[in-house]
């Protein structure tokens, strides 16, 4: 699985598609770990950082519905820096 960021060139996406995929990574990433793999049927997918699962949808807008709905439910805990 390849991290959103380095898995297809953002040209090969749709413009509406990329901001959101950015825009997910730029507001969650401290709680899950985004990952696009085109070869799977629901190709984006969010595992969360402390392993207590993983969310998978066919578009990035749909994914961020998930993740809402998943951190509202359950805190994912995110590192404080140093």
């Amino acid at each position: 699985m390849r991290s959103m960021r380095t898995s297809k060139p953002v040209s090969s996406l749709t413009s509406r598609t990329a901001d959101c995929a950015a825009d997910l990574k730029d507001h969650w990433d401290s709680a899950y770990v985004f990952v696009h793999d085109p070869t799977q049927d629901l190709p984006f997918r969010a595992d969360r950082r402390d392993g207590l699962g993983s969310l998978s949808a066919a578009e990035p807008n749909e994914l961020h519905e998930l993740v809402v709905r998943d951190y509202t439910a359950r805190r994912v805990p995110r590192e404080v820096a140093p």
